[in-house]
């Protein structure tokens, strides 16, 4: 696990960093500023003092110098030049606040010459990047304390000049880079670091201002950077540490799908026989045909879907309905409001489903709106007559479901709204998280896997020995054993699971260890 400090507050990052340095666990800070570094700093997460800074170095961590810090000029002392002056803003500032975090870090320069300071861009937020100093609308220069202007740096020409280092790895041994286009031609020196593809041009900017290939030195080695990092924390042990396999969900993530499968890196009984474990009950088991198998007796699945909450992703909040009669109005609330709250899916595994209210009896219904008035219209509760507006199609994305009607059209929170009482519409799927829904009683058959965190560490043994000490096992209690064709669980000297459907019990087995 690589933990990122970032939007800590500094009481979160100080006991963050307690844990860490207990560990000396290497962790990152992927888009920081300096704190020290700025006349007006306000203490917030954006921004780090000298010495948490220095914390994050000394447990061999790594930093990520956002593209939009804004700071003063860096002098290494009250009485040194300031090596990079500060002429409009833009690239210049960020050169600053990477000079003071380089210098920090004693050069930035780690083991096998890993780079420990690179750029944290933020794309995706809400930060800032460096501007245009000409093109339409250049920047004004700053005044130097001789009252005289600062001079610009020139401006970035094309194509591109590679540093020698990197034109074989890079670019197959051309030693320049041709002006980026997508859709256009996008120039630097007009629109600023605007794209992803400006990066060799914001690093030649950076270039042209004074700073040599030996003070950039720690931002082209970065990648290497970030490798030793995760091998860091990956070989970081402590007592009691259990690192090698970890039980991880079919699909890790909620609102995408997940199909990157990396098949080396699951646990078999048997060549091509995973184990795995169902979501509820934690039973083992053995994937076949996308489902797991389970070796251990289950309780009986009950004759209907129980009933349970709603839950809009983008906000948490459950769908209710209010009242108990026709027309009754569906919106969002917070959860914990009652059976108004709870809903069963009615209807055969794959679908369609009515969705019927555990309170009133009544179904959620796509052609039934209420009237509007002090709340917004919003779809509403029916008697469940099974009509085309009462029949809803789940389809799954990762761990969340849209609910389609049979026109096509999703089930969503208004406005992606996360008030209480925002109104329930239909609108056209698009998949965001407004029109997701965590439904529990659709995910009964899911389950985990046994993955390697790190592959051939494990190893099927009558008893442990000094390379693998340590038993796996289903729930931090049960062992996992096999025996003749089959798996199962541990139960006092003798291995018990099922095979072809039937109980099996063996005296001679193997158990299932892993590497300290």
């Amino acid at each position: 696990m690589l933990i990122d400090t970032e939007h800590l507050s500094w009481k979160s990052f100080d006991d963050a960093m307690a844990i860490a340095e207990a560990r000396r666990y290497p962790v990152l800070a992927s888009h920081i500023g300096p704190f020290d570094l700025k006349a007006d700093a306000f203490q917030t997460e954006h921004v780090r003092r000298t010495d948490q800074i220095q914390r994050i170095l000394d447990v061999g961590g790594m930093l990520g110098v956002i593209l939009g810090v804004g700071v003063e000029e860096y002098a290494r002392s009250k009485t040194a030049p300031v090596p990079l002056p500060m002429s409009c803003g833009g690239a210049d500032r960020w050169g600053n606040a990477y000079l003071y975090m380089r210098d920090l870090a004693g050069g930035g320069l780690g083991p096998q010459g890993a780079g420990r300071i690179t750029y944290g861009s933020d794309w995706n937020g809400f930060a800032s990047w460096p501007g245009p100093r000409y093109g339409a609308s250049p920047c004004v220069p700053r005044t130097g304390v001789d009252g005289r202007p600062i001079p610009k740096p020139g401006a970035v020409s094309y194509p591109l000049a590679l540093p020698p280092g990197l034109v074989p790895a890079a670019v197959g041994g051309g030693p320049t880079l041709p002006r980026f286009e997508e859709f256009h031609a996008w120039d630097y020196n007009a629109v600023g670091l605007t794209h992803a593809g400006l990066l060799p041009d914001f690093l030649e900017d950076l270039r042209m201002m004074g700073l040599t290939l030996a003070d950039l030195e720690p931002v082209y080695r970065s990648a290497r950077g970030v490798v030793e990092l995760w091998r860091a924390a990956r070989d970081r042990e402590v007592p009691g540490d259990r690192h090698r396999v970890r039980w991880v969900p079919r699909s890790p993530f909620d609102v995408l799908p997940f199909e990157h499968d990396d098949a080396t890196r699951f646990v078999e009984a048997s060549p091509g026989i995973r184990l795995c474990r169902g979501r509820g009950g934690h039973l083992l088991g053995v994937e076949q045909g996308g489902a797991c198998q389970l070796v251990e007796a289950a309780p009986a699945e009950p004759a209907t879907r129980p009933p349970g909450p709603l839950v809009a992703y983008h906000a948490g909040r459950c769908l209710e309905v209010l009242g108990n009669g026709d027309g009754g109005r569906a919106q969002q609330g917070m959860c914990g409001g009652g059976d108004g709250q709870l809903w069963t899916l009615r209807g055969p595994a794959g679908g369609p489903f009515e969705i019927a209210n555990a309170r009133s009896g009544k179904c959620l219904d796509a052609d039934v709106t209420t009237p509007g008035g002090l709340l917004p219209a919003s779809l509403a509760q029916r008697t469940c007559d099974g009509s085309a507006g009462q029949r809803w199609q789940a389809v799954r994305t990762g761990n969340t479901f849209s609910l389609r009607t049979a026109a096509g059209q999703c089930l969503e929170v208004s406005g992606q709204s996360r008030a209480p009482a925002a109104a329930i519409v239909l609108g056209e799927c698009s998949g965001a998280a407004h029109q997701q829904w965590e439904i529990e009683s659709l995910r009964t058959g899911d389950h985990d896997r046994l993955y390697q965190a790190d592959r051939d560490r494990l190893a099927w043994l009558a008893a442990a020995d000094a390379g693998h000490p340590i038993p796996v096992t289903v729930d931090g209690t049960r062992v996992i054993c096999r025996a003749s064709g089959w798996v199962g669980v541990v139960a006092g000297d003798r291995c018990l699971g099922r095979s072809g459907g039937a109980p099996v019990t063996a005296d001679r087995f193997e158990r299932l260890f892993q590497a300290r």
